[in-house]
């Protein structure tokens, strides 16, 4: 009897154990960037959901400064519904898109079709359409 009682106090310690890896590697890994912009936003907000940027170039612009600061892990700039003007070309180059350990890529070296991970994604807020427009 003393043998079972351990193997059950045994198998719920692993169960334990295992059940908190999953949720720390779930925690960590929603703990990519996510900025928002609103038709409705300020540029002097934090890009919270409940305080988001007004501009495109805004949320890149925060992007970039977490990546000055150390921050790498991947981005995305939800759009809320509404129609965002762009009043200049936005320019984007491959060290947006690139994480801190991938190694600087020469944009002539890329090639059309070539397939790197994206770390800045831009994606409509689920359920609204957004239109972007010059």
């Amino acid at each position: 009897m003393k043998t079972s009682l351990n193997s059950f106090k045994y198998i719920e310690l692993i169960s334990f154990l295992l059940f908190s890896i999953l949720v720390f590697s779930a925690y960590n890994t929603r703990q990519n960037i996510e900025l928002y912009v609103s038709v409705e936003g300020n540029d002097h907000a934090t890009g919270a959901i409940s305080n988001p940027f007004a501009t495109i170039p805004k949320a890149v612009e925060a992007v970039r400064e977490l990546r000055e600061k150390g921050n790498h892990k991947p981005a995305t700039i939800y759009l809320r519904a509404g129609q965002h003007q762009l009043t200049q070309t936005l320019v984007l180059g491959v060290e947006d898109g690139l994480s801190s350990g991938a190694e600087k890529v020469i944009p002539e070296e890329t090639g059309a079709g070539q397939l790197v991970q994206s770390y800045l994604k831009f994606a409509a807020y689920p359920g609204e359409e957004p239109l972007v427009s010059s």
